[in-house]
């Protein structure tokens, strides 16, 4: 039995051998961008409220209203305003400054008119992505 390996054989396996191993780097970095720092953020939004339940009740029904936001990332990037360092503050406060950071956004939706009508009642647009980012958790 003969076996003939030419060198296009031999070139066209490592190149398939190096494809296998960038997808499987890439699959791990997607796994390492959806823990740590998301994770630990989203986390403590989620479990802001007290009464966890009504929140998830709020989340869903203002999922319902904007279904394109239900997506954690996105939510934590709304919350935050997209800005990398605000969202740095974010993620580094204890749970009284975090408090802190939530109410002052919500004051400034209602400033600004970023509000929602849920069934209604008037919420803050920032107050209904936190009970979004519950719901979804």
């Amino acid at each position: 039995m003969s076996t003939n390996i030419t060198r296009r054989t031999v070139l066209s396996g490592l190149f398939y051998l190096g494809l296998l191993e960038f997808l499987q780097i890439a699959w791990n970095l997607d796994k390492l961008r959806g823990s740590g720092y998301t994770d630990l953020l989203a986390s403590k939004l989620a479990n802001i409220h007290r009464d966890k339940h009504s929140a998830k009740i709020v989340g869903v029904e203002y999922l319902r209203s904007v279904p394109s936001e239900a997506k954690p990332n996105l939510l934590i990037d709304l919350i935050c305003s997209c800005d990398g360092g605000q969202r740095a503050e974010f993620t580094q406060a204890d749970e009284q400054r975090l408090v802190e950071l939530l109410r002052v956004r919500e004051r400034q939706d209602f400033e600004y008119g970023r509000v929602v009508n849920l069934r209604g009642w008037i919420l803050s647009k920032t107050e209904s992505r936190v009970c979004a980012l519950a719901a979804l958790i």
